[in-house]
């Protein structure tokens, strides 16, 4: 429903009127830019935390898609939707690190699996109950429920516990070139 469901280029097309090339090259400056900050981004999380930064920059980039709906011009929105993007990026980054530092190595895979099993039920149905709520509503209602159920998913896992460290477990530890070693 957000970044990688098919609202933001029907929005796009269907609201803004923006060509399909315009559409392709908003997303192609606004990946360029996640994959530049991604190279210093786990750095940020280290420092600020899993739990602060997946709040953070989930809650913004969900916010600025709501900024995004309200800026047709191109130059504009493409300056939006790269802030939109790099939100989106902090807050996955913390959200990954939080699903593997949470878990013991033990069981990983299958709590990685669980996850996965629940987040496919929610986006196999978040899907058509958007659709729906277009026909009611209008076109912004699949990121008013994207936002909606992002803020619940916030504040169960910081409702959850504490903060989660992007240290290595206690079995692993750290070579002299930063590579995690058993």
């Amino acid at each position: 429903m957000t970044t990688n469901g098919p609202y933001i280029t029907l929005y796009a097309r269907d609201a803004f009127g923006f060509s399909p090339s315009q559409i392709n090259l908003l997303f192609a400056f606004g990946h360029f830019f996640v994959t530049l900050f991604s190279l210093f981004g786990g750095r940020l999380i280290e420092a600020k935390g899993t739990r602060w930064s997946m709040a953070t920059g989930l809650i913004a980039g969900l916010g600025l898609i709501l900024v995004w709906l309200l800026v047709p011009v191109y130059a504009a929105s493409v300056a939006v939707f790269i802030l939109v993007l790099l939100a989106m990026q902090v807050g996955i980054i913390g959200w990954d690190t939080v699903r593997t530092e949470g878990v013991s190595t033990k069981v990983l895979g299958r709590a990685l699996g669980a996850v996965g099993t629940v987040t496919g039920f929610v986006g196999a149905f978040g899907a058509p109950l958007a659709s729906w709520l277009v026909g009611l509503t209008g076109p912004t209602a699949p990121f008013w429920l994207a936002l909606s159920v992002g803020l619940a998913a916030v504040a169960s896992v910081l409702w959850s516990g504490q903060d989660v460290t992007a240290t290595p477990p206690p079995n692993l530890t750290e070579s002299a070139m930063g590579k995690v070693i058993e």
